[in-house]
């Protein structure tokens, strides 16, 4: 506990709760477009401002699994860009889910897996990130 608000305090947590939405908002949209660099980066922000907030990010998370999964269902992204989304959507889940909510997740990332059509590239990228 002390630990977690000593990070907040140095990490400019109180910022960061007055403008989550706005940077949220353009983090998705940065994931939306696809783009081979931004998508990961985006992706790496979005899962920060997860942690940084913890459970308080609750208000946060239908938008951003829906966008997030909205981004899998395209055919843009590579494999790796693939995985990286898939890994910001189980940060997201495992920070502020609850146990049901973090099973279907859970039961969306097998089931992407367990496509026949799913590229082992994505599978490799998955597991090595």
């Amino acid at each position: 506990q002390t630990l977690t608000n000593t990070l907040r305090n140095h990490y400019a947590y109180h910022d960061l709760i007055d403008q989550k939405e706005t940077v949220l908002g353009l983090l998705l949209k940065s994931v939306a477009r696809g783009n081979e660099t931004e998508t990961p980066a985006a992706c790496d922000a979005i899962g920060l401002i997860f942690i940084t907030l913890g459970p308080s990010a609750e208000d946060l998370r239908d938008q951003t699994l829906s966008s997030l999964k909205t981004a899998l269902g395209s055919s843009s992204p590579s494999p790796k860009t693939k995985a990286k989304i898939l890994q910001t959507l189980a940060m997201a889940e495992f920070v502020t889910g609850d146990s049901v909510e973090t099973i279907e997740t859970l039961d969306y990332i097998g089931d992407f897996f367990s496509d026949p059509h799913s590229n082992p590239t994505l599978i490799e990228g998955a597991i090595t990130s």
